[in-house]
């Protein structure tokens, strides 16, 4: 199923019935990391996963430079045109990312956010920080001089506890431009980005609702 948002066309897929769980991918992946999780929480849930704009079924611009801002209000929009007020999200990696900019700027369409593998360099403490910026400038700068392949090689060997289980031949097929999008558009936005901490720190309440001010 798609639904259009801001030029874009997204793929989702639901099942279900329940409060709303939104399920956000990382790079170079798509709704299908989710299936067997969905599945599993559909007794309880309405489990939606998508693709997001750019990746694998779902459209948008390939040619501009991806930004955090627009993911998470394609991530607004699909909690609104599905019908409902708001949602439990989980993000994993760059969707951890997306669910940090929607807490920051949306909070009250979020029931409940799970971060995973967040990879916000900027607050880490330095030194630290400065070697993780350097390790993205040199993947980057690989990626325009060398091409994606080079740049997947080098960043992959970086990773700890990656499964060497291949993909099957059908999701494979899906994710190669996902991988390309990732390098050429989408690599250096995420790991760039810095939470408004301040935002999604303060609760602000009304006649006994809570929410977080963005």
């Amino acid at each position: 199923m798609k639904l259009i948002t801001e030029g874009a066309e997204i793929y989702y897929e639901s099942i279900g019935n329940g409060p709303l769980l939104l399920l956000i991918h990382g790079a170079m992946e798509d709704a299908g990391f989710y299936s067997s999780a969905a599945e599993i929480l559909s007794g309880k849930y309405t489990a939606l996963s998508y693709d997001r704009r750019c990746n694998s079924r779902s459209s948008g611009n390939r040619k501009v430079d991806m930004t955090v801002a627009q993911q998470a209000r394609d991530a607004s929009s699909i909690i609104n045109k599905m019908g409902f007020d708001k949602a439990i999200i989980i993000g994993r990696s760059g969707g951890a990312i997306i669910g940090l900019e929607l807490a920051a700027t949306r909070p009250e369409l979020i029931d409940f956010l799970i971060v995973h593998e967040a990879p916000v360099i900027e607050l880490l403490p330095e030194p630290k920080a400065q070697r993780w910026r350097r390790f993205v400038d040199e993947i980057y700068t690989k990626s325009q001089r060398e091409g994606w392949q080079a740049a997947q090689k080098e960043f992959m060997s970086s990773l700890i506890n990656v499964p060497d289980k291949p993909y099957p031949p059908h999701l494979n097929e899906r994710l190669s431009d996902n991988v390309a999008f990732f390098f050429e558009q989408e690599f250096k936005a995420f790991y760039e980005y810095q939470p408004n901490i301040g935002s999604i720190k303060k609760p602000q309440c009304k006649n006994g609702n809570c929410h977080w001010k963005g």
